[in-house]
This record gives structure tokens, C-alpha cells and sequence, in this order.
């Protein structure tokens, strides 16, 4: 991949992915001023449930695919791969649905929220279309089909934004807003599935294959798992503790601005397949050269960003909330603070080196870090204790990546 290649392939990504988050952004701006706080509040207790469960049911799959794609041999070989990676992602999508009943239990209970969370069904079949709509991205990016890395965010999110304006018009009903929810992921798979060519065969249908591809995700998804435990943490404790009306005001504070992380989550997503074939072909310079040039890219970007993001917090808040939420301004001003820490996407060098285990390892440390930090400062000082948690554990957790990431980058074997 040239250099100019991967600068348009992180373009392609940065943009399809700043318009998914742009369209969250629109949602949240327009929701939260023709809601009422408390139903603003049960929305997003909905959102933040559906968006944990699919982070972490979604397991390693989407890093399997740009660690096993870009070492295949052949056309055949690739569609065997895709096969049985989809094969195991609807194998835990029958689980979840199997978990339903005990899912809808959970969540209820959690939030002591009967409203939403008597669509049960409704949650997990949001979920487990998900699961599947996370592969496509990695996909588009290996096969660098930057056409349809575009079309897959544009086409989806146009219509789930016609279709939010609509419902506002008409003053729908909060239930109407969550089946509402059901129409982007329809239209994510068929956009994906429309643009992934073939991707599956029952004849390549091989248990020894996906117990292979379970082996490497396994530890990447446990990975998910305490990563989204830990992205989740302070808002599940948040709405446990304290009111639906301070949920939503901490909700919002920790909000993170779109093209923020996508910056960096761009770059590295289409770096990964790039290290990995490195890695396979012991090329250790090349994946330093390729690793500094990143950090050297968006080390001015990152820290511009973060900087007009803390000292512009109030106008922000009032501009997508309105003054309503004036309160959520200190969360959002200590939250946009781990902006410095994102340039680097370190799971990338992890899932490109094979080394899923060890990269497990340091977020489940960080995981239960958090947690205990959330637990303690939320009793002492309400959110802002939780927001100050995260921030913490955040940067505990790079900079255990950080000292690792060189180590590995610096053998001459791995």
C-alpha cells in the first residue's frame, strides 16, 4: 500500500465515520430539546444498553478480519475466511437471543426502568443485526473499496435523519423513537451486504476454521468486553445511583465530539492490515516507520482539538443541549481532556502482532480500576466523580499500552 493509497483509504474512513457520528450528534442536539429531561434520559439509558451489548457480543471479529484477511493466499481463501467468521458471529447472535428474557431482566433492573425495557426483543434483534454490521467497515477497508466505506455511512444515516424529523414534527411518542432505532441497522446490513460481494459459502463452512478464528477473537472480544465494561462503567453506576434527570445531565457531559477518536480510529483501522502483513513477514522496521509516522501526524492535530474542546466547553454544551444542561459543562471539559491520549489506537500493533492476550490483560486491569474508582467517587462527589474516574483509568491504561507497544515494535522477533 503506498503512502498516498493509505492517506486516501484514512480520508475515505475518517469521513464515512465523522457522518455516522455527525448524525449521532444531529440526534442527541434535536432530541434533547423536544424532549423533556426524564424521557430524554430513559432514551438514552436505551442507547447506551444496545451500543454496550453490541460492543461487546461483537467480540474480536471485526480485528479477526483485518488480521487473517490481508494474509490470505487467495480469492477462495479469503470467502473461506469470511464464511466462518460470519458462521461464528451468528453463533452468538442465537445466544443473545436464546438470553433475551434474562437480558430484559438485567437492563430493567439496573436502571429500575420498566418503560423501555419491555421491548426486549426488540433490544436484542437491534443488537444482533449489529453484530453483523460491524464486520463491513473492516471489510470495506481490507478489499479497500472506498466507494462503499462512503455509501454505508451516507446511505443509513440520511435515512434515519429524514425519518428522526419526521417523528419530531409529528411530537411521536418516546416508544415510537426506539422502534424508530430498528430502521439504521436495517439499513447498514443491506447497504454492507450489497457492496461485500460474496462473503459466504455453506460448503466453506469449516468448525476447525472457526475454532481457529475463535482462538484469536476470543481474547480481542474479551478485550471489547472490559473495554466497553470500562467506556460503560461510570454511566451504568451514574444510573444506579443517581436520578434519570442527573443521568442524563452526566450523559450528555460525557459525550465525546465525533471526529474526535475518529481521527485516530481512521488512520489505525486502515494501518492494521498494513502492520499485520508486516508482522507476518518480520519487516519490523517498516511497522516502526509506519507506527512514528501516525504519532507524528496527529500529534498537533489531537492536541489542537482537545485544547478548543476544553476552553469552548459551555458554548458547545449550549449549542447542541441548550442551556438546559449547563450543568453537564465540567463533565464534558474533564472528559474531552483524554483527547490527548488518542493518538494512538495501540490495539491496532496488539492485533497485528498476534499478541490479543496480553493486550486483554491491561484492560481488564484498567476495567477494575475504574470500577472501584467509579463506585467510590460517585458516592463522594456525585458525577463528576464519575467522569474523573474514567479519565484516570484512561490514562493508566495508555500508558501501560504505551511502554508495551514499544516493546513489541522494537523486537527483532516476535
Amino acid at each position: 500500500m503506498t503512502a498516498l493509497s493509505l492517506k486516501k483509504d484514512s480520508i475515505a474512513l475518517f469521513v464515512a465515520r465523522l457522518i455516522s457520528g455527525l448524525s449521532g450528534l444531529f440526534t442527541v442536539a434535536l432530541l434533547s430539546r423536544f424532549l423533556d429531561v426524564k424521557d430524554y434520559g430513559l432514551y438514552r439509558q436505551w442507547i447506551v444498553v444496545t451500543t454496550f451489548l453490541a460492543g461487546v457480543l461483537t467480540l474480536g471479529f471485526p480485528a479477526a478480519i483485518t488480521y487473517f484477511l490481508p494474509r490470505a493466499k487467495s480469492k477462495d481463501e479469503e470467502i473461506s475466511l469470511m464464511t466462518n467468521i460470519t458462521v461464528s458471529i451468528s453463533t452468538v447472535g442465537i445466544v443473545l437471543l436464546l438470553a433475551t428474557p434474562l437480558i430484559g431482566f438485567s437492563v430493567s433492573g439496573l436502571f429500575d426502568n420498566d418503560t423501555l425495557f419491555r421491548y426486549e426483543y426488540l433490544l436484542t434483534i437491534s443488537v444482533a443485526l449489529s453484530l453483523f454490521i460491524h464486520i463491513f467497515p473492516n471489510l470495506f477497508v481490507v478489499r479497500k473499496n472506498r466507494k462503499a466505506i462512503v455509501l454505508f455511512s451516507i446511505v443509513p444515516n440520511i435515512a434515519w435523519l429524514v425519518l428522526l424529523i419526521i417523528l419530531v414534527f409529528v411530537k411521536a411518542s418516546l416508544e415510537v423513537y426506539v422502534f424508530a432505532l430498528l430502521i439504521r441497522p436495517l439499513f447498514d446490513l443491506l447497504i454492507g451486504l450489497l457492496n461485500s460481494g460474496k462473503i459466504f459459502s455453506f460448503s466453506k463452512i469449516s468448525w476447525k476454521q472457526v475454532t481457529t478464528i475463535m482462538k484469536f477473537s476470543l481474547p480481542m472480544g474479551l478485550s471489547a468486553i472490559v473495554g466497553s465494561i470500562m467506556l460503560y462503567t461510570d454511566k451504568f453506576v451514574v444510573g444506579s445511583m443517581l436520578t434519570t434527570e442527573e443521568f442524563a445531565v452526566f450523559v450528555n457531559g460525557a459525550y465525546e465530539i465525533p471526529f474526535i477518536g475518529l481521527i485516530t480510529a481512521s488512520l489505525f483501522t486502515v494501518i492494521t492490515p498494513r502492520l499485520s502483513k508486516a508482522f507476518s513477514e518480520e519487516r519490523f522496521e517498516d511497522i516502526r516507520t509506519d507506527w512514528i509516522r501516525a504519532g507524528r501526524t496527529l500529534i498537533p492535530i489531537m492536541i489542537s482539538i482537545t485544547s478548543v474542546m476544553v476552553f469552548f466547553a459551555r458554548p458547545i454544551i449550549i449549542t447542541l443541549y441548550s442551556d438546559k444542561y449547563l450543568a453537564a459543562v465540567p463533565v464534558f471539559m474533564i472528559y474531552q481532556s483524554m483527547g490527548v491520549i488518542r493518538i494512538y489506537l495501540y490495539s491496532s500493533v496488539f492485533v497485528a502482532s498476534g499478541k490479543t492476550n496480553l493486550y486483554f490483560l491491561f484492560s481488564l486491569f484498567s476495567a477494575v480500576l475504574n470500577l472501584s474508582l467509579d463506585i467510590l467517587l460517585v458516592g463522594l462527589i456525585g458525577y463528576i466523580g464519575a467522569s474523573l474516574a474514567t479519565v484516570i483509568s484512561a490514562f493508566v491504561l495508555n500508558f501501560s499500552y504505551l511502554l508495551q507497544a514499544k516493546r513489541i515494535t522494537s523486537s527483532k522477533k516476535i
